[in-house]
Parts: structure tokens; C-alpha cells; sequence
């Protein structure tokens, strides 16, 4: 049986996002949103070392705003 996920928000309601949280709304698997980082295409931070990875909205709607050019 296979979970069904909730569709991803409008818009942004937070400031900053996991990468799951990032993925849904993106609507693409985490380990896409990893590799946008990893490729420099996503900015993120980490709160401490082998911590949790957080996204800026706002680097996501920039993030996306290129990829409409």
C-alpha cells in the first residue's frame, strides 16, 4: 500500500524549509533538491555539523524565477 502525499503548499508560508518540505513543493524526490545544492543551484544552510539542511524561501522563488529565462 503506498501513502498518498499532500499536494504541495501555494505558496511559501515559512522562511525556511527542509529539503523534504522544499521537495514538496518543488515537487521533485529530496535527493533532486540535494543535488540542486550540491550543484549550486539551490543555496541552503546547515544549522551544525551533520545537522539539518534548511532552504530559504526566498532562494526558492529566485531559484525559480531563473528557470523561468
Amino acid at each position: 500500500m503506498t501513502k498518498s502525499k499532500a499536494p504541495p503548499p501555494q505558496t511559501l508560508d515559512r522562511d525556511l524549509l527542509t529539503v523534504s518540505e522544499a521537495a514538496a513543493y518543488l515537487r521533485v524526490h529530496p535527493m533532486t533538491v540535494r543535488r540542486m545544492i550540491r550543484e549550486g543551484k539551490l543555496k541552503a544552510s546547515q544549522l551544525v555539523a551533520r545537522g539539518r539542511v534548511l532552504i530559504a524561501a526566498t532562494d526558492i522563488e529566485k531559484m525559480l524565477e531563473k528557470s523561468k529565462h
